[in-house]
């Protein structure tokens, strides 16, 4: 569905129509994936599925900035993606053609993008970018900062939008737990880029500290049909906000094994909220690990509730690696925990 928003005016002087496009759509999907086709073949899947409306009930918008007069076939010079669920989202895929730039086109579609997004009653999007690079001060031009300091992952938030975001991780709400869906491909950022929780979040997801999902969720779910026995639980609230996840994947990409071995470990995730550590227990039971396959789970060494659930769960410690790095000024071990053996 195509939406007009606004017209502008580029630095010298040509008019540009912005347009929102809602996918699906059928007219529009032929212009934007060409578009960005210089993007990777991660993010070529992601377009092709979006625009195809494969990703259920998360929402692809398109914004792109037309050069073409009225009635005449489009000229996108510039483009903005966000993927919402509800009231939150990324904001990607910004990208202008290299004859525009410097016209000034990106700040009429980062303002546009916003505006419309609140507007919509949209409360918070997170994004990834070079840190002090020309994008990252034009971004923040427009409200979005550094979820710490001199980082590249960024944050906007509508006013009063960081605090609806609190309420929903406040403690003591009846929780459940379901399969992953799309729409958590947006709201797990909320949960992932908190300052609060233990550091290490996701070995398969690739989430240390506060971090986004963004890139970890997507290939995931690409590849989850590339391994067999790979699955993703998320514990939510009563109103299907994301407190916590378990994430369990064979690790036959040879992360510790080599390739085509014979019944590779299993990796499995669990990361909770800290309001919500009492729920590592349900989370390691929702993985349904198959019974004498070997089972490691990576975890750091702050977190004493979810070592404590893995080890009533029948892992132990079999390695240990020291100060791998550190996080709010405190060093990170990183612990190797195991059970079972190969079958």
């Amino acid at each position: 569905m195509e939406s007009t928003l606004c017209s502008a005016t580029t630095r010298d002087g040509r008019p540009i129509t912005v347009r929102r496009i809602l996918a699906p759509d059928d007219k529009w999907s032929g212009v934007i994936q060409p578009f960005l086709g210089h993007k990777s073949d991660l993010w070529q899947w992601q377009l092709e599925q979006l625009l195809a409306n494969k990703f259920g009930d998360l929402c692809f918008r398109s914004y792109l900035a037309d050069l073409a007069p009225p009635g005449a076939t489009p000229q996108i010079v510039s483009n903005i993606c966000t993927f919402e669920a509800g009231d939150v989202g990324l904001f990607g895929h910004v990208y202008t053609l290299p004859a525009f730039r410097g016209q000034s086109i990106a700040r009429v579609l980062t303002r546009t993008v916003t505006d419309d997004f609140r507007n919509r009653g949209g409360q918070a999007l997170w994004l990834t970018t070079d840190y002090g690079a020309t994008p990252y001060r034009v971004y923040r031009e427009f409200g979005f900062d550094s979820i710490l300091p001199e980082d590249g992952i960024m944050a906007w938030f509508a006013p009063g939008g960081q605090a609806e975001l609190d309420r929903r991780f406040a403690p003591g709400q009846a929780v459940h737990i379901r399969p992953a869906d799309w729409p958590d491909y947006a709201t797990l950022n909320a949960l992932s880029a908190r300052p609060q929780g233990p550091p290490h979040r996701s070995t398969v997801l690739q989430v240390s500290g506060q971090n986004i999902v963004e890139w970890g969720f997507l290939n995931f779910r690409r590849h989850m049909n590339d391994h067999p026995g790979a699955a993703m639980n998320v514990l939510a609230t009563e109103r299907d906000w994301p407190v916590g996840w378990a994430v369990v994947q064979p690790d036959d990409n040879a992360r510790f094994v080599p390739n085509r071995m014979d019944n590779p470990p299993i990796i499995l995730d669990v990361y909770a909220h800290p309001g919500y550590e009492a729920e590592y227990p349900k989370l390691i039971e929702s993985a349904a690990l198959p019974p004498g396959r070997k089972v490691v789970s990576i975890i750091d060494s702050w977190c004493e509730a979810r070592r404590a659930a893995l080890e009533s769960a029948g892992f132990a410690v079999e390695g240990r690696l020291t100060n791998m790095y550190h996080w709010q000024g405190r060093a990170v071990d990183l612990v190797f925990m195991c059970r079972g053996g190969s079958a």
